[in-house]
C-alpha cells in the first residue's frame, strides 16, 4: 500500500530553529508564544539575543545572551567568508557604527551565526529571538550559513504596523506577521 506524501511532509519541513523578531511592545509578546505553541519550542529552548536591557522576555527559563556575550576576543579580522556590500555596512552595521568597529560588528555577527549553528545541531527545536529586525537580511548572519543550515532555519519576522515600517527595505523571511501595536484598528 503507499502512503500519499500529503502524510510526511510535516515531518519533513519542519524546521530545527525558528529564528524570530521581539517588538518592543508587552503586547507583541503573544506573537512568540504563538511560534511556540505552534513548534512546540520549551522556555529552555529559546534564546533571546538582548541589545537592549530596558527589555526582557518573560520567559523563566529562557538563555539570555548580550552583546557583550557575542563579542570576539582577541585580535579580530574580517571573515574571510562574510559577504561584503555596501547595503551592509550602511544600513546594518549603521547601529553600531558608533559602538563599535566594523571587523568587531562582522566578528560579532560571527560568534552570533555559530550560536545558531549549534542550535541547529542540536537535536531539540530551539528558537532564537532578536530584538532588531536587521539580523534577518540575508547579508547578516545567514551569509555564514551553509545552504542545508539555511534549509533547517525558519525565518518569522514579525512587523509593527503602527510605526510605519519602510515595506521596501525588509528583510526577505519565509514568514511576515504584521500586526498594531497601538489603540483599535477596524480593518487591515
Amino acid at each position: 500500500m503507499r502512503i500519499p506524501n500529503l502524510f510526511i511532509w510535516p515531518w519533513v519541513l519542519t524546521p530545527k530553529v525558528i529564528m524570530t523578531n521581539l517588538l518592543p511592545r508587552q503586547d507583541a509578546f503573544a506573537v512568540i508564544k504563538n511560534l511556540q505553541e505552534e513548534y512546540k519550542i520549551s522556555n529552555q529552548n529559546v534564546v533571546f539575543f538582548q541589545e537592549r536591557p530596558d527589555y526582557t522576555i518573560p520567559l523563566d527559563d529562557a538563555k539570555i545572551l548580550t552583546i557583550k556575550d557575542m563579542l570576539p576576543r582577541g585580535k579580530t579580522i574580517i571573515p574571510q567568508n562574510h559577504v561584503y556590500s555596501h547595503f551592509h555596512y550602511q544600513y546594518i552595521y549603521s547601529r553600531y557604527e558608533k559602538l563599535i568597529p566594523y571587523n568587531i560588528y562582522c566578528g560579532m555577527e560571527e560568534n552570533i551565526a555559530l550560536e545558531i549553528k549549534s542550535l541547529l545541531s542540536n537535536h531539540q527545536r530551539n528558537m532564537i529571538v532578536f530584538q532588531d529586525e536587521s539580523w534577518f537580511y540575508d547579508e547578516s548572519l545567514e551569509s555564514y550559513l551553509k545552504e542545508d543550515e539555511k534549509n533547517d532555519l525558519y525565518t518569522c519576522l514579525t512587523v509593527d504596523l503602527d510605526v510605519a515600517p519602510n515595506l521596501n527595505i525588509i528583510p526577505t523571511v519565509k514568514e511576515k506577521r504584521f500586526l498594531w501595536t497601538r489603540g483599535a484598528h477596524s480593518v487591515l
